[in-house]
């Protein structure tokens, strides 16, 4: 939750997270995303969920979440592209959309692969 700069972190279930994710969005009329992240701890990894948000799977925030690892990032949107993203120790080594996969970006320039 450090990586995300939380200092509020509670305790939650899901249900709880997505109840707290749709009074977010009713107040701030869904221009700011979700407002939360949930976290759980997987064996070594650690699998974060951004109901209805995406600022974790941009390029800036995901540099800074994989700072001393590496962070693999999954968007699915209802109307816009979708993402993937994996970047290790804070670089961004290969960012692309699933329809169009050899068209990437990643470690400071465009390609094609």
């Amino acid at each position: 939750m450090r990586r995300f700069g939380s200092g509020g972190a509670r305790e939650m279930s899901f249900a709880e997270l997505t109840s707290q994710v749709g009074d977010f969005v009713m107040e701030t009329g869904g221009g700011e995303g979700g407002g939360y992240v949930g976290v759980v701890a997987v064996g070594e990894w650690c699998v974060a969920v951004e109901p209805l948000g995406w600022s974790a799977a941009m390029d800036e925030r995901l540099a800074r979440l994989s700072a001393g690892s590496e962070v693999v990032a999954v968007t699915r949107h209802d109307y816009a592209d979708d993402y993937i993203g994996y970047a290790v120790d804070g670089s961004v080594i290969t960012t692309f959309g699933p329809v169009t996969p050899d068209d990437r970006y990643g470690v400071g320039r465009r390609w094609r692969a």
